[in-house]
């Protein structure tokens, strides 16, 4: 019993929080009873959550529970349908097109029932199965409605929406270099213009260079070919907070880095991104921004070149004028993975960000380069491998750095054993 109470409590304070999202209908003081689907409570948008159904599993399970924001003394029943609209509305929030997951890849788990004079029902079970090898990669999602079947209690507008973003574990060979990657576009016939951008990329690295040599430092995470670079630099040596030239910094006739503490791991998957919005530049550290630390925090378009992206080139593609991080010899023997790699002419939001570093759908608005840097999107011909751009752009990716070995990368790796 005590356990019910406190679970129910639980539940009501779930509606109090969702009350505050804009929802008229919901506000306990001023309306009737309503339906919600209390994981839905968890966001001022419409809520939602990344399902992964690993290589190893048929199936997994989503579980949702409908809840009301005051007892009542009948039985009420519901039942989840799929809201194809929200789907769409989801997917202008996070800037992704997602894909409608096939009728044949789920199963909503039948009726829901709250019992008279009851917070909530039991949890309800939503299965998943894994997805045709087509659907594997891309942005799927299934948007999910609560929906009245029997009883006196309507559902919200908004708290009773939620979409479970379903992705499989995908495993496939990933280039590997000791070394500075060489990877860049051929120089664009015009050079492209973007007021505003967004930068990304995943990666693993194998060392930070020798304490206090040059080695390390100035490493080219990305160039444009013109003033914009991110590179490996900061601080100059281990301190208290940071290893040495464990940063990302942005340049572009001026310097920004991050704040003290923040800084890039060895040896295990890291995301890096930077943004633009016509004004101020903002560095992501794994998704989460990495504040500002010494350097300067707005830049205008003139200083950053008007935004001139003359090529594109990644963790030491050497795309610029062979200076000042541009240059293999900054990287020495460094192991290096990468993937993922993105250019957008759009300044992505922070949710937008963190929601998806492992994959992006490559007809998402404003994106004009992404790349993987697998075996599978790859050839190799007269010495020369490369890497197709997904959106259909043609912006490749290229290099001429011989590569001898793809160790098996999976989406969900924390870390991949380096070859030997």
């Amino acid at each position: 019993m005590t356990n019910d109470i406190l679970r129910y409590g639980i539940l009501f304070a779930a509606a109090v929080i969702a009350s505050g999202c804009n929802d008229s209908e919901y506000n306990p003081d001023l309306m009737e009873p309503h339906a919600f689907i209390v994981e839905s409570t968890s966001s001022p948008g419409i809520a939602g959550k990344t399902v992964t159904i690993m290589l190893d599993e048929e199936s997994t399970v989503l579980q949702l529970t409908a809840g009301v924001t005051e007892k009542v003394g009948e039985e009420l029943r519901y039942k989840l349908a799929v809201d194809e609209k929200m789907l769409a509305d989801y997917g202008a929030e996070q800037g992704t097109e997602y894909e409608l997951l096939p009728e044949s890849q789920y199963d909503l788990g039948g009726e829901i029932v709250i019992p008279a004079d009851s917070y909530s029902s039991e949890p309800v079970n939503v299965t998943l199965f894994k997805l045709p090898e087509e659907l594997q990669g891309l942005p799927v999602a299934l948007p999910l409605r609560l929906e009245k079947v029997s009883g006196n209690v309507d559902v919200t507008s908004k708290t009773s929406g939620y979409v479970c973003v379903v992705a499989s574990e995908v495993k496939d060979g990933i280039a590997y270099f000791e070394g500075a990657t060489g990877l860049k576009t051929a120089a664009f016939a015009e050079d492209k213009q973007f007021n505003e951008f967004t930068i990304e990329i995943r990666f693993q690295i194998g060392d930070y260079g020798q304490e206090g040599a040059v080695v390390g430092r100035n490493r080219d995470v990305f160039s444009n070919g013109h003033k914009i670079l991110c590179r490996f630099e900061d601080p100059q040596t281990t301190n208290a907070d940071d290893p040495r030239h464990s940063q990302v910094q942005f340049q572009a006739d001026g310097f920004q880095n991050p704040a003290v503490g923040n800084h890039f791991e060895i040896n295990q998957w890291q995301h890096f991104a930077v943004t633009y919005d016509g004004t101020d530049v903002t560095l992501y550290y794994n998704g989460q921004d990495a504040g500002v630390g010494a350097g300067q925090k707005s830049f205008t378009p003139s200083a950053l070149g008007d935004c001139i992206f003359k090529s594109f080139s990644f963790m030491g593609g050497s795309s610029g004028d062979g200076g000042h991080g541009t240059g293999s010899e900054w990287w020495g023997d460094c192991k290096i993975l990468c993937t993922e790699a993105r250019v957008w002419s759009v300044c992505r939001t922070p949710d937008q960000i963190v929601n998806n570093i492992k994959s992006v759908s490559p007809t998402a608005q404003g994106l004009e380069g992404y790349w993987k840097m697998s075996r599978k999107t790859s050839k190799t011909e007269d010495g020369v491998t490369i890497f197709e751009d997904l959106t259909g752009k043609g912006n490749d990716l290229s290099t001429t750095v011989n590569i001898t070995q793809w160790p098996e990368v999976s989406t969900e790796d924390a870390k991949t054993e380096w070859p030997e």
